[in-house]
């Protein structure tokens, strides 16, 4: 696994690098047509009007300028940022380079090497600097997501509503239009602070507030539901998910407030609506160590250890490092199951397995006497209670 992850990791290295060296050809190519042109503008595109000593100074100065130029590229570090997430800050980072650019011209060419040019020719320079390197980073963000947009439309989409015109929502819209790996389409979103809606985000209207949440989905034809607000009260986020239950569409959340901080909020990352989203309250969270710490070097036994509840106690007993762990259980595929798991997670645990029924009193007592248990717990019983009501007499016998 190491080596795949390895392997994987050094190809996206090299496809980065790739991609770097292909922008900054991209540019070296601009950059001498924009050095060319710069004088050709100052004389309205005309060759013929051009004086041949001004031809010979931007020859002199093209390789310099070029080289500079892409240096200075570097040092912004327009060939490190990921430009299909190109946002304010990589725009800045253009317009400080451009800049940078001019005055390092300026500079070179009047100063340095006293080139016979007209005196607003670095002013065109910068002009078309910055409109060529803004057209090619944000171009490629265009492309992208007009490629992804084609992508979803051959492949076919899930309609999605997003409830949250936040971060997080604005976050998921986002890499939904950008990803071509995502299959969603957000189509809606919902929120309750008036002052949002009928705005939108990404092209996507926020369409109401939670009573709107039925009829928005039937209106969008929406087949998903995204719970795009992290740090909602648990009992706010019952209220909603209340209302997506009136839907036919499948419910999905996006992770906690501490994974969007570190900008980990992804389609990839949806969890399922599970029942601690439905309490209402937060979950109440058990200190095992207290309570299992009493059977560490102890010999325990579990009755019933193959069932669901058995196994699971049997699961936690074993991270307590017991002295010995004795299952008893009257059906041998679950007990064999758990052992097996056991013997791999825990090949240090001395383990017990023995199929038994907890009515049969004699041979209970023998096992007793035998491994002479510090802790037992009674887990053997019969649990579904509608069923167990037809039959008082077995559930009795059986669990009592």
């Amino acid at each position: 696994m190491k080596n795949i992850v390895n392997t994987h990791l050094f190809k996206h290295s090299r496809e980065s690098r790739v991609r770097s060296f292909l922008l900054g050809v991209v540019d070296c190519v601009m950059i001498t047509c924009i050095i060319v042109t710069s004088l050709l503008v100052r004389f309205d595109l005309s060759f013929r009007s051009v004086e041949p000593i001004f031809w010979k100074s931007v020859i002199t100065y093209l390789p310099i300028g070029v080289i500079s130029t892409i240096i200075i590229f570097i040092i912004f570090k327009l060939y490190s940022s990921i430009w299909r997430f190109a946002s304010v800050e990589e725009a800045l980072h253009i317009v400080f380079a451009c800049l940078t650019a001019c005055i390092v011209q300026v500079f070179t060419i009047f100063v340095i090497l006293r080139l016979p040019l007209p005196r607003s020719y670095p002013i065109f320079f910068g002009m078309q600097l910055f409109i060529g390197t803004t057209a090619i980073r944000f171009g490629y963000r265009g492309f992208r997501v007009l490629r992804a947009g084609f992508m979803r439309e051959s492949d076919g989409t899930i309609r999605t509503m997003v409830i949250g015109a936040g971060k997080g929502g604005e976050m998921l819209i986002n890499e939904m239009r950008n990803s071509k790996y995502v299959n969603h389409e957000a189509v809606c979103i919902i929120d309750d602070d008036p002052k949002k809606q009928g705005t939108y985000i990404h092209e996507v209207r926020v369409v109401g507030d939670r009573t709107q949440i039925a009829k928005a989905a039937e209106d969008y034809n929406v087949k998903e539901i995204v719970f795009a607000i992290p740090s909602m009260k648990p009992s706010e986020r019952k209220k909603i998910l209340e209302c997506c239950k009136e839907t036919c569409c499948t419910v999905k959340m996006i992770p906690g407030i501490y994974q969007m901080m570190n900008d980990e909020v992804s389609v990839s990352r949806l969890k399922n609506v599970e029942i601690e989203d439905l309490l209402g309250r937060d979950p109440i969270r058990n200190d095992n160590s207290k309570v299992m710490g009493y059977v560490e070097d102890h010999v325990v036994i579990v009755t019933g250890g193959g069932g669901s509840i058995g196994s699971e106690l049997c699961r936690q007993i074993a991270d307590y490092h017991p002295k010995q762990l004795i299952i008893l259980d009257n059906y041998e595929n679950n007990a064999y199951d758990l052992q097996m798991e056991l013997i791999h997670n825990h090949p240090e645990l001395d383990l017990v397995v023995l199929i038994v029924s907890v009515q049969n009193k004699h041979r209970i007592n023998n096992i007793i006497k035998e491994y002479r248990p510090d802790v037992i717990f009674h887990a053997a019983a019969h649990k579904h209670v509608p069923l167990m009501e037809n039959s008082p007499c077995d559930a009795i016998r059986n669990n009592v």
